[in-house]
Order: structure tokens, then C-alpha cells, then sequence
């Protein structure tokens, strides 16, 4: 990996390799003698982006990062997010197709897309939980982040709400989901619901138009 400048060694700060999962307080925050580091650590990596799907979305999915995450395409914020403790995803399509028409892009970063992540777990004592908490408030990726590739209209989410009677006999299942649709596309968009039994029978279809 290479930083966002070219290597300037009086300039560039110490970078280190780390594999996510990922956090940056794993020793200081278990050390009794001392306190443990709490402000911004930031993480850079360089993607290949091959998006199998026409003008299809980009996202990145954080599964869980402490406590304030600001995310960047090159030099551009594409986004944050507060709160160490939940997922949260990101679509970052626009920023990579303007950085891909750049020249940095092609000589530079042949071709790459270089993506930052900063991770803050200063002290805030209007967040929750709170910096007078009693237990440590970790920094960094500490969970899974995901390169996730999506058509135009994708689901966002799907809730599935099993209903069985008294006799266990019989049962109802209601679907709901939500679309992600972040160019506000208007053409109708089939849906298919196929529900199969543990032996991959397929033993109920039904589609709808949204």
C-alpha cells in the first residue's frame, strides 16, 4: 500500500500493515500503568473496483468501527458516522467514477481507487456511551468492512415475520422489504419471492410489481 502523496520520507507518517478485524487500542487499553490512547488512527487501502452490474452501486458495509469514522476517495470525504457499535454502509459510486476521470488515478494509482478511513475515539462526553463511562471506548475497524457491488435498485432490507397458529399447522409468512434506489430510477421493478422447504423444494412463488 502506498500513501495518498508519493513518498516523501521527512513528510509521511509511520505506517503500519494491519488486517481487519482491527484495533488500535489491543495493547494500551489492557496496560494497568498507563491510560490507554484515545483520538484518531486512520487506515488506507488501494481497490481494484469491477462493478459486474450497469451503472450498478459501489457501497462500502462497516460492520463496526469506534467511535467516529470519517471515510475519503483520495482527498474527497464520501461520509461519516458516529457510533462505535452498529453497521453502517456507504455509497461511495460517485466519488470513485470522478476520481477514476482524473490523471492521479492513471498514473499515480494505476487505476486503483485508494480509500481512507479515519477512526476517532477521542474523549466526547455528548456521545453515547459517554467518555465518563466506566469501561474503555476501543478505536478503529474493529469489524468486518466489506466491498459490496448492487444494481442500480437493490434491497436494503428484507424483514420476515413467520406466523404459526396454535396447532403449529397452520402458518403465514409476511415479507417486507425496503429498496435502495439512490438515483430515484422510476421504472418498475419486479420482485420474486420463492419460498422452499428444507429439502430446496421449491414450494411457493409469487411476483410484484413495484
Amino acid at each position: 500500500m502506498r500513501p495518498i502523496r508519493p513518498d516523501q520520507p521527512e513528510s509521511v507518517p509511520i505506517w503500519s500493515k494491519a488486517t481487519l478485524p482491527h484495533c488500535f487500542n489491543v495493547q494500551d487499553a489492557v496496560n494497568p500503568d498507563s491510560n490507554y490512547y484515545q483520538g484518531p488512527g486512520w487506515y488506507r487501502t488501494n481497490l481494484s473496483i469491477s462493478n459486474p452490474y450497469t451503472n450498478g452501486r459501489i457501497l462500502l458495509e462497516f460492520e463496526g468501527a469506534g467511535q467516529k469514522s470519517d471515510v475519503y476517495v483520495y482527498c474527497t470525504k464520501v461520509g461519516s458516522h458516529v457510533g462505535g457499535y452498529d453497521s453502517w454502509c456507504l455509497d461511495i459510486t460517485d466519488a470513485v467514477k470522478a476520481f477514476n476521470q482524473t490523471i492521479v488515478c492513471k498514473e499515480q494509482f494505476k487505476g486503483k481507487i485508494p480509500i481512507a478511513v479515519r477512526c476517532d475515539n477521542s474523549r466526547d462526553t455528548e456521545r453515547i456511551p459517554s467518555s465518563m463511562s466506566d469501561f474503555n471506548l476501543y478505536g478503529g475497524l474493529y469489524r468486518y468492512v466489506n466491498l459490496v457491488y448492487v444494481p442500480s435498485v437493490s434491497f436494503k432490507r428484507i424483514k420476515i415475520d413467520p406466523i404459526v397458529d396454535q396447532t403449529g399447522i397452520n402458518s403465514n409468512i409476511n415479507v417486507a422489504v425496503s429498496l435502495y434506489n439512490s438515483k430515484n430510477i422510476t421504472t418498475n421493478v419486479l420482485i420474486t419471492a420463492v419460498i422452499k422447504d428444507p429439502n430446496g423444494k421449491e414450494v411457493y412463488r409469487n411476483k410484484k410489481n413495484n
